[in-house]
């Protein structure tokens, strides 16, 4: 089974403040709402920040989410602008060949060179790659817009991570349906522990 939950984040709170600072502490804060997380479970936790409709959190997880920390720390307390958690499995169950939908995602825009060291691709090439990227996932690619190219640096420990993001939007075809369910549970490309990944449709 899957969920997907939306948590409404309040940016006078300072915990929503830390967590748009650093996804190292985005990634903890996410983590910590699975505090009995099964690695066996289909799928695996994805989330991403979301602009679109107010400043917010997505998370598509195999289990159900205790996301009372996150609010505590981030949400709008007592208001009546509170999370909200959806069985996914049976909007996933109702995708078929042919569909056409609308899709959003941030991907980290990176790739193994010849020595094996993962580096950003090419801005001239970023619109190819997320094509190569949707075509993996069972999509055939109509229209494609590329909202965001950025970079985000945080701290791992005592190293530096950067990201290199892609905000895209995109009008696809479903050409293998099975392929498409598992990129949106599973997630496409690297660092989805930090944001990146998720596939959400519109």
């Amino acid at each position: 089974m899957s969920f997907i939950t939306w948590i409404p984040l309040n940016p006078k709170r300072s915990g929503t403040r830390k967590l748009l600072a650093s996804r190292q502490v985005a990634h903890a804060m996410i983590e910590s709402c699975f505090p009995d997380r099964n690695d066996n479970a289909e799928g695996r936790i994805l989330w991403r920040l979301d602009r679109e409709g107010g400043l917010g959190l997505v998370i598509v997880s195999p289990t159900l989410p205790a996301v009372d920390g996150v609010v505590e720390q981030c949400g709008f307390g007592a208001s009546d602008t509170q999370p909200i958690t959806a069985n996914y499995s049976s909007s996933l169950s109702a995708i078929n060949n042919g569909d056409v939908v609308t899709i959003r995602a941030m991907l980290n825009a990176a790739q193994h060179n010849e020595s094996g060291k993962r580096t950003a691709v090419y801005a001239s090439e970023v619109g190819e790659w997320v094509k190569s990227k949707l075509i993996q996932s069972g999509l055939d690619v109509v229209s494609l817009t590329i909202d965001e190219h950025s970079t985000d640096t945080f701290r791992r420990g005592a190293h530096a991570v950067t990201l290199a993001l892609v905000s895209v939007k995109a009008e696809v075809i479903v050409r293998d349906r099975d392929a498409f369910r598992t990129a949106l549970v599973y997630g496409v490309g690297a660092a989805k522990g930090y944001g990146c990944g998720l596939i959400t449709i519109e």
